[in-house]
């Protein structure tokens, strides 16, 4: 299952962005049977929910990893997932979604 998640970089850290619309990065995870890793991380192009649609067209997610408080139904008309999360560390909340660390 691919997974898209806005986040922020905190030194070595990816931290789950506050808001889906505005972040400046967009973390690809691959969550398999027990497991997750990390396949890419792209810079936002831009701002605002065309930047999200932009990110969620072209990685094509089963997933977004978003912030709990997070609108989502943008994400819902392009058919993809929504997970909402509390958890501020990316790892932690794709350990929701069932994924462990490798």
């Amino acid at each position: 299952m691919k997974v898209l998640v806005p986040a922020v970089r905190v030194n070595d850290s990816l931290l789950l962005a506050p808001s889906a619309d505005v972040c400046p990065l967009y973390a690809v995870y691959e969550l398999e049977k027990g497991g997750f890793k990390l396949v890419k991380v792209v810079a936002s192009r831009g701002s605002g929910s065309s930047a999200l649609r932009e990110a969620v067209e072209s990685e094509r997610p089963d997933i977004v990893i978003v912030p709990e408080a997070a609108e989502v139904r943008e994400l819902e008309m392009l058919g993809v997932g929504v997970c909402r999360s509390r958890e501020l560390e990316v790892e932690k909340a794709l350990r929701e979604l069932g994924g462990t660390p490798p």
